[in-house]
């Protein structure tokens, strides 16, 4: 505020990752998982609402995970923490629906090509099938130029989203077909978009 003067736009990227199984996973582990992962989602939108609650205006874009919406073996903590995220965005956007607040809560279609996750599975052949960091912004921007009244209390995937509406008709968004899934608290089977083949150098992104 000091900076800027105002909050416009919040996106709750921060995110940490365990993966074991629930009789081998230590408790300090899930409290870290859950602190970071759905606590720090709750206390950046506390600290941020009142803001957007007077100006009557703002978008929030909560990071979910296909963990959280599916059965995943030895990720149980995340996929709960990336769970409660979405159902917290439900409510929420609920909440701030007559302030003309946004909220929804986006998950990639996969795996997005970070240095997290390439951290995490080392193998390269993996890597090729991760959604480049710029295909996944399209969705996030997107989101962030929507209000109440456009889009909001959705759980959407990005390949989806960006294939719905247009956002880029290179790569697999043009083999998702004319209604892709998007929106609502349902699971899907988001592994047959892993087939569309891995970006080129010939491929451009808007």
């Amino acid at each position: 505020m000091e900076a800027f003067g105002s909050i416009d736009i919040v996106v709750n990227n921060a995110g940490i990752f365990y993966g074991a199984k629930v009789w081998e996973m230590p408790t300090e582990r899930w409290d870290q998982v859950m602190s970071v992962n759905i606590r720090g989602t709750f206390l950046v939108c506390k600290y941020v609402l009142p803001v957007m609650l007077e100006k009557r205006s703002g978008s929030i874009i909560n990071l979910s995970s296909t963990s959280g919406r599916g059965p995943h073996p030895n990720r149980s903590v995340y996929s709960a923490s990336k769970a409660a995220v979405d159902y917290f965005t439900l409510s929420l956007a609920e909440e701030v629906r007559e302030y003309n607040i946004a909220v929804n809560s986006i998950a990639p279609s996969g795996g997005i090509d970070t240095e997290g996750n390439r951290h995490i599975f080392p193998d390269q052949d993996i890597w090729d099938q991760l959604e480049p960091r710029e295909h996944f912004a399209l969705a996030v921007v997107w989101l962030a130029k929507q209000d109440a009244l456009s889009f909001t209390g959705q759980l959407v995937y990005s390949r989806p989203l960006i294939a719905k509406y247009g956002l880029c008709k290179k790569w697999c968004c043009s083999a998702l077909g004319r209604e892709p899934y998007i929106g609502g608290p349902l699971r899907v089977d988001w592994e047959s978009n892993l087939s569309c083949r891995p970006p080129t150098s010939e491929d451009t992104f808007k």
